[in-house]
């Protein structure tokens, strides 16, 4: 799973919210992606780095109908993520500890870029030989990617 964000403001407090979600199965066949229309007000599209602009959240669904499709989805399944924590907050989501991994958190990719908190970016360039991210993000190709990482993480008993 993946998402990108928008900035919005919640109750005077400038956050983080989901605007594309997009969920992929363990061979990577799309599950789900979507934009969603968050409620709040928008401070900000971060198009430089989510890729979203106004007339990509225009017909939109609301935020609230994605988030229940996305908690259908994912119950009682292992969701696998890069930053994982990140998308769930967006998403005002919780899920269970024991079904959750993240490929950013697996010590052998930390140990083998030397880094605690390392970049899908580089992980996919270091792991896959692939090119991600030259430009905007796009939830889809993070969450294919994650994937793929992760397939990669289980061949190799890392997980």
């Amino acid at each position: 799973m993946d998402t990108e964000m928008v900035s919005c403001r919640r109750g005077g407090v400038v956050r983080p919210v989901a605007a594309q979600i997009s969920i992929v199965d363990s061979d990577g066949h799309v599950v789900l992606h979507t934009h969603a229309r968050p409620r709040w007000p928008i401070v900000s599209y971060n198009t430089k780095y989510s890729g979203i602009t106004e007339e990509h959240l225009r017909d939109a669904p609301p935020l609230e109908k994605v988030r229940a499709n996305v908690i259908s989805l994912i119950k009682g399944c292992l969701l696998v993520g890069h930053a994982i924590d990140n998308d769930l907050r967006a998403l005002d989501l919780l899920h269970p500890v024991d079904r959750i991994v993240d490929t950013q958190r697996i010590p052998q990719i930390q140990s083998m870029l030397s880094q605690s908190t390392p970049s899908l970016k580089n992980v996919c360039l270091a792991l896959l030989d692939t090119r991600i991210q030259d430009g905007a993000h796009c939830a889809l190709q993070d969450a294919k990617a994650t994937a793929k990482v992760f397939g990669l993480a289980c061949a190799w008993n890392w997980v």
